[in-house]
């Protein structure tokens, strides 16, 4: 047929999630050619097929009644095929993204929530959630292929949206999930040690990260300088940038955070933003406690402000409305008749340090940690993870997190071994081998309501990944249903039952 006959209105790198109309990619995947499903894209209203040689092949086997057009590393052009396709959306929006290893979720819902207060309609992708007004749908990964991005943008625009803020992973550059989109805004939260199973090296890892911080994706940038990675990033920026430190008032940055305060009150951080060249002093509140929140929010209001141009007093507004589901996400305050609950996604050494220190100071009595770690992930951060736990945490409760392929009892193992390193008798150190979800349980029935239970790793995945497999659920959820039946525990006593012979 001729290429002529096949008008293409969206594109898919997915033969079961394509509509008519759509011209499916096929791509090389790990363990099969994508060409091989093609007859499932043609069922389902392919127009054409866009594809590699070795995808060619196969497609001349099957007698393939569409147009295939070959190109080298299709997957380098998904974007460009989608975005014509859709219609440039990204054109007709205010773009922001937010690149780093930890905070991008956190500063992507400041973001979010900055723009709505400024009162413009947002979209919002999101390692936890995509958000288009009152539509919300979990997501399935932090940085989503191609041409689904493109066609959330279009439905964006089509749902009169001004503004996206697209979280935007290494792995977004190294595969060209964001092209062709040059951002309005670019933020670098930190890098730290993640991903090397499949980066290999720290240097490669950032190398897709700094990517993100060039003229072919972005036309401003707000860089953080905490850590060597961000100053690195910052000497390598060729776009219009600023820089920024949360944790040092006397570094050589644009902006610097002053005066912070937790109120633990209102469990929120105060701080002061400080311009080096003018000396103007911001007084803002961010609604997610934290030095590392801090980072977050200093770096959202400076993308707002100087990366968007929207007006200072609406974005503080913004700031402290912020919520982030599953970061230091509160599921029970402290009462007379429970402890705190805090749910956190920190997964990496830093922020598990970071997180648990910060719990501290909502702490009267033990603070208790639950946590994990995950499978067929970077290993090399198991042992340096569980020592942070056995540094900072009155009491440890050992679980699974997303076991995947791997042998939990093991993964447990590695961490337990680590932990001994600091605690050689594993004092007040609890392995539940189970489910997460008795682990849960017996964390919180076993605290008094002077203590705080942090429960790390999950934050707002809705899944858990054993062999394959993913089973709902939600750690926010989970507590809650424990929670549903704490304040009675103390009501009775089992010999007070009346149990039958």
């Amino acid at each position: 047929p001729h290429p002529a006959d096949a008008p293409i209105i969206g594109a898919s790198m997915d033969s079961q999630d394509l509509a008519p109309g759509e011209v499916f990619i096929a791509l090389q995947g790990a363990n099969t050619h994508a060409a091989r499903y093609a007859s499932q894209a043609i069922d389902r209203g392919a127009t054409a097929i866009i594809t590699d040689e070795a995808g060619a092949a196969l497609l001349a086997e099957q007698n393939c009644p569409v147009p295939v057009a070959i190109i080298e590393e299709p997957r380098r052009h998904a974007g460009l095929i989608a975005d014509r396709a859709y219609g440039h959306p990204s054109a007709k929006l205010k773009t922001v993204g937010v690149t780093g290893t930890n905070g991008k979720t956190t500063t992507c819902f400041s973001l979010h929530a900055i723009l709505e207060e400024c009162g413009l309609k947002t979209l919002l992708t999101s390692t936890s959630l995509v958000k288009i007004g009152e539509f919300e749908a979990r997501s399935s990964r932090t940085s989503l292929e191609a041409p689904v991005l493109h066609r959330l943008l279009a439905f964006a625009v089509e749902q009169g949206c001004e503004a996206a803020v697209i979280e935007t992973s290494s792995h977004a550059a190294t595969f060209h999930r964001t092209s062709p989109i040059i951002f309005d805004a670019m933020g670098f939260t930190n890098l730290q040690h993640d991903h090397l199973d499949f980066y290999k090296t720290i240097d490669n890892y950032f190398a897709a990260k700094a990517e993100l911080l060039t003229e072919q994706h972005t036309r401003f940038a707000a860089i953080c300088v905490d850590d060597e990675w961000g100053r690195k990033a910052l000497v390598g920026c060729n776009v219009k940038h600023l820089s920024f430190s949360a944790y040092d008032p006397h570094a050589a940055a644009d902006f610097t955070i002053t005066d912070e305060r937790l109120n633990p009150e209102q469990v929120s951080h105060e701080f002061v933003l400080t311009e080096r060249e003018s000396g103007q002093q911001t007084k803002l509140q961010m609604g997610v406690p934290g030095k590392v929140n801090l980072q977050n929010a200093a770096l959202a209001y400076l993308l707002a402000t100087r990366g968007l141009g929207l007006p200072a007093e609406k974005v503080a507004a913004g700031l402290k409305k912020v919520q982030v589901p599953g970061r230091f996400e509160i599921v029970a305050r402290r009462s007379e008749t429970q402890p705190l609950v805090i749910v956190d996604y920190a997964h990496t050494p830093e922020s598990l340090g970071e997180i648990i220190q910060l719990v501290r100071h909502f702490t009267p009595g033990n603070l208790t940690l639950v946590f994990g770690t995950d499978g067929d992930r970077d290993a090399t951060k198991r042992a340096p993870l569980a020592r942070e736990a056995a540094r900072y945490a009155d009491k440890i409760w050992v679980t699974d997190e997303n076991p995947r392929t791997e042998n939990p009892a093991l993964i447990r193992r590695s961490l337990l071994e680590a932990i001994a390193e600091i605690r050689p008798d594993l004092s007040e150190v609890t392995e539940v081998t189970t489910c997460r979800r008795d682990c849960v349980r017996e964390a919180i029935l076993s605290a008094e309501p002077q203590d705080t239970i942090l429960l790390t790793g999950k934050g707002a995945e809705h899944y858990q990944e054993v062999m394959g497999v993913p089973h709902a659920y939600l750690e926010a959820d989970v507590c809650r249903e424990v929670l549903a039946v704490y304040p009675r525990r103390a009501q009775f006593k089992l010999h007070d039952l009346p149990l039958e012979d």
